[in-house]
C-alpha cells in the first residue's frame, strides 16, 4: 500500500486508503501549502469540512453562484459517513474558501 503522486490534470485524491496504489494528482497550480495539505488530508481519510451533516448550522451556500460542475463538491454527507467528534472548523484546510 502506497501513495503514488503524479502530475495529473488538477489536484485530487480519493478519500481514505485504497487497495494497492493510492493516486494523488498534483497538477499545475497544486503546489500551495494549503492545497498540498488538503489533498494529503483526503489521502489519509479526511472529507471536506463543508460536507459535514451539520454544516447548515454554520454555512449558507449560495448555489445560484456556484461554478457549473462544482455542485458535486458541496454534497452533504450523512452522519454515518462523517463522524462528528469536533466543532466545525472555519479555518480547516479541508474547507473550501468563499468561491467555488
Amino acid at each position: 500500500q502506497y501513495v503514488k503522486i503524479f502530475a495529473g490534470r488538477g489536484c485530487y485524491s480519493h478519500v481514505g486508503k485504497t487497495l494497492g496504489e493510492q493516486p494523488l494528482s498534483l497538477g499545475a497550480g497544486c503546489f500551495k501549502m494549503g492545497t498540498l495539505l488538503h489533498e494529503m488530508g483526503h489521502t489519509v481519510g479526511f472529507f471536506h469540512e463543508h460536507s459535514r451533516s451539520d454544516r447548515v448550522v454554520y454555512l449558507y451556500i449560495l448555489y445560484e453562484i456556484i461554478q457549473k460542475g462544482m455542485e458535486v463538491l458541496l454534497v452533504i454527507l450523512r452522519p454515518k459517513q462523517y463522524l462528528l467528534l469536533t466543532p466545525f472548523d472555519f479555518v480547516s484546510v479541508m474547507l473550501y474558501g468563499e468561491t467555488v
